[in-house]
């Protein structure tokens, strides 16, 4: 195995090893903030490790960047906030079918025993009035009542200032519920006995 040293290099200045060994250093320290920061989006364990990891990812590919800051903890979260913008994107169109906001906003409530052919008919029909939505309204309205988040957490996905957020909100729910009205939800099934 070859040591590393720093045989050669100009005095005032870190060798690589040195520099990476402190990048790490800060990735690990801004760890527990990120874990915080990606659980507000991501509720899925396993969706709030793959951010985790894009994160790092992120922070180590800037890593002189993330060196260079007066503030390292606050660069990587940056990289956090991109992390999660992007997988908010990339999950536009998975819309929960239980979500309770959503059936208390158009008025469908989904059990249990909702047959598979209901179920099927149910999200279809909300994936087509929540496309029917303009880009920015439909985002805003899924994370927030399909996703149930909080304003600040929409708002950095969105990129925007948290009342932007809460006006976009606002707005798309006004424009869904003019378009349920004229697209009204799939009947429950009956049953025949």
């Amino acid at each position: 195995m070859e040591k590393h040293s720093n045989r050669g290099a100009v005095p005032g200045q870190h060798s690589v090893v040195d520099a990476d060994a402190e990048v790490l250093a800060l990735i690990a320290a801004a760890q527990p903030r990120v874990r915080a920061y990606v659980s507000r989006v991501a509720r899925d364990a396993d969706e709030v490790e793959d951010l985790m990891a894009e994160t790092t990812a992120r922070a180590w590919l800037a890593r002189g960047e993330v060196v260079r800051s007066t503030e390292p903890g606050a660069a990587i979260i940056s990289h956090a906030r991109v992390a999660c913008r992007n997988w908010v994107r990339s999950h536009r169109h998975e819309v929960p079918l239980d979500s309770k906001d959503f059936s208390d906003l158009t008025g469908v409530a989904v059990t249990a025993t909702m047959s598979v052919n209901q179920a099927v008919l149910y999200r279809e029909w909300m994936a087509r009035v929540l496309s029917r939505l303009p880009a920015g309204y439909r985002t805003a309205v899924e994370l927030r009542c399909c996703r149930s988040l909080a304003y600040g957490v929409i708002a950095a996905a969105l990129a925007c200032s948290e009342g932007a957020a809460r006006v976009r909100v606002s707005r798309g729910l006004h424009r869904l519920l003019a378009i349920v009205a004229n697209d009204p939800p799939p009947p429950p099934e009956t049953s025949d006995d």
